[in-house]
């Protein structure tokens, strides 16, 4: 499955004409003094792509430091100006390790102009 998912969002990028490749580092702490080591944080690496102007897909792994061994990731996303100074966008973000886990994020934004 893991293997399917990944070849889908490489010919979709083909496809798309939009490909990209997303890094991001998650680096938990509780004291500014106690940073610990790079070792310590969680980083993922995925490639993507944009599905016309206000959506994307992203496919590939997570771990720590930089070993992406720990497990699969995935994130899909879409973004809209709604005029009037608003902008929605939202993301659907999966990990899996031994089963997926997923988290929702919705954000609403006004500008003032």
């Amino acid at each position: 499955m893991k293997n399917l998912a990944l070849s889908l969002v490489f010919a979709s990028s083909i496809v798309a004409a939009d490909p990209y490749i997303m890094y991001e580092n998650d680096w938990a702490f509780e004291n500014f003094d106690e940073l610990g080591s790079f070792e310590d944080t969680e980083s993922t690496l995925r490639v993507g792509t944009t599905l016309g102007e206000n959506f994307y897909v992203e496919y590939g792994r997570f771990g720590e430091g930089t070993e992406f061994n720990t497990g699969d990731s995935a994130e899909a996303g879409y973004k809209f100006n709604l005029g009037n100074n608003f902008v929605v966008k939202g993301k659907v973000e999966s990990k899996k390790v031994d089963d997926w886990n997923h988290k929702l994020t919705t954000e609403v934004k006004y500008f003032f102009r």
